[in-house]
């Protein structure tokens, strides 16, 4: 608020009349008094308010972190979303007034994050577990006239303008929408190609100027916004060898159960948002006295009698062809890389055994959410 002061110099002359120089200083006080508080005083507003605006977006695909051990943001703080109603403010005279104020609203919170504003920004739930995103309200010529909606549920001061109207006054303004990954994220769930919001309802309000009717309330609902993440998958799978020689037996030490244990691995690499490995194996040939045994491939002086035995890191056995027979790892670090552990058995099959060459084929098919 700007004040003129306009006033005569006074002139005191050494009279000896004390009371008659007290009362000329006393009346240029009173005329300076009077001026200055005869200027107007002004508030800002929203335009139109009270109203309720939806805010919907359709955003950028996501990369999501392998893990966070704090929350981080995952946009870059520059995504509009589309408003229902133009936000507008201005000033006009009034009541004296014009910082800007808001709440939350009614969807529960999931979370806060601390923007160095003096208050927290309240954060809500996304339809994946960890993944959360926040609200801002943004003066569109200078970002930094800004405020998040609080995690408070009464009005606070978001943004102080210190008496200064024209930072508000015949504005436009807008809504924005960041995303934040928190450790609590452990994956995408099975069959989600995007984020969404949890609930769409109301998420806040915000009030420019002080709380009279010439001041009213925007109220913010979140409608619909998607973005869209990367299918949990690895670009790479390959066996630590080819080919797991087993080694040589007679009849008599496969009987006794005395054949080695092969361990090999998969290796998964390449990956992206995995944090479940699912193993399944398949086969042309099972074993003619154990369909949960890989059988002889061989064509030519085979041996009968005998199969492979696969088992998991567990110690579960994978069944060759068995849609139910399912080897399961859990990484909630989303790593870029895995190694899933097996090993390979040769055993009898409970048919007699007879010696010959032997060859067995599995192929591992591994899932990936």
């Amino acid at each position: 608020m700007n004040n003129v002061i306009l006033a005569t110099p006074l002139n005191i002359s050494r009279s000896q009349n004390r009371k008659g120089t007290a009362l000329n200083i006393l009346l240029a006080l009173l005329i300076i008094f009077c001026f200055k508080n005869a200027h107007a005083a002004r508030e800002c507003y929203f335009s139109n308010a009270p109203f309720t605006t939806t805010l919907t977006l359709s955003g950028p695909e996501i990369d999501l972190h392998p893990h966070v051990s704090s929350t981080t943001m995952l946009t870059n703080n520059d995504l509009k979303a589309t408003s229902s109603w133009g936000i507008h403010s201005d000033c006009r005279t009034g009541n004296d007034g014009e910082n800007l104020y808001g709440k939350t609203g009614g969807i529960a919170q999931a979370g806060s994050i601390d923007k160095n504003t003096g208050y927290s920004a309240v954060l809500y739930a996304t339809n994946i577990p960890g993944i959360l995103y926040s609200v801002e309200l943004r003066r569109e010529t200078n970002a930094s006239v800004a405020a998040y909606i609080p995690i408070n549920t009464e009005m606070i001061t978001l943004y102080n303008m210190h008496d200064d109207e024209s930072i508000v006054e015949d504005r436009n303004w807008g809504f924005y929408i960041d995303l934040y990954q928190t450790s609590q994220f452990v994956g995408i769930p099975k069959g989600v190609s995007a984020i969404h919001p949890l609930t769409q309802s109301n998420v806040g309000a915000f009030r420019l100027g002080g709380a009279d009717t010439n001041n009213g309330v925007i109220s913010v609902n979140i409608g619909d916004f998607s973005f869209p993440v990367k299918a949990p998958t690895c670009t790479s799978l390959v066996s630590s060898a080819g080919n797991i020689p087993l080694g040589d037996y007679t009849a008599a030490k496969i009987r006794a159960g005395s054949t080695s244990v092969v361990n090999f691995t998969l290796n998964a690499s390449g990956c992206t948002n995995v944090s479940m490995f699912k193993t399944r194996m398949t086969t042309v040939n099972v074993a003619p006295g154990n369909s949960a045994l890989l059988g002889n491939s061989a064509t030519s002086n085979a041996a009968t009698g005998v199969g492979v035995k696969i088992t998991t890191a567990a110690g579960g056995q994978l069944i060759p062809n068995d849609t139910n027979s399912i080897n399961s790892v859990s990484d909630t670090n989303i790593p870029a890389s895995k190694q899933l552990q097996f090993s390979a058995q040769l055993v009898a099959d409970s048919k007699t055994i007879s010696v010959g060459s032997f060859s067995a084929k599995g192929t591992f098919v591994v899932n990936y959410e």
